[in-house]
């Protein structure tokens, strides 16, 4: 009869465990270690694809007139190499 009660035990504790799984994800993080692991694998996904797609021209950035302040010679000069470049 303890071979019974030993095997029950058993079946106890293994029912317990499972019932218990998501505790012991939650206290092992297991669940935001999936969550982490999947944000990593969609970003790298994501630059893989940027560098197998084909090469756009870039766009020259253009700062508008309301950040450039003319008051400061050294941006005056930078915008008046700028100007001189595109003419050239």
């Amino acid at each position: 009869m303890s071979i019974h009660y030993q095997i029950l035990a058993a079946l106890l504790i293994i029912i317990v465990w499972f019932a218990l799984r998501e505790l012991n994800c939650w206290y092992w993080k297991v669940n935001r270690r999936i969550e982490l692991q999947e944000e990593t694998n969609k970003l790298l996904r994501k630059i893989v694809d940027q560098q197998t797609k084909p090469e756009q021209p870039k766009k020259e950035r253009v700062e508008s007139l309301d950040q450039t302040s003319v008051n400061d010679m050294s941006v005056l000069n930078s915008v008046i190499e700028k100007l001189n470049e595109k003419k050239g």
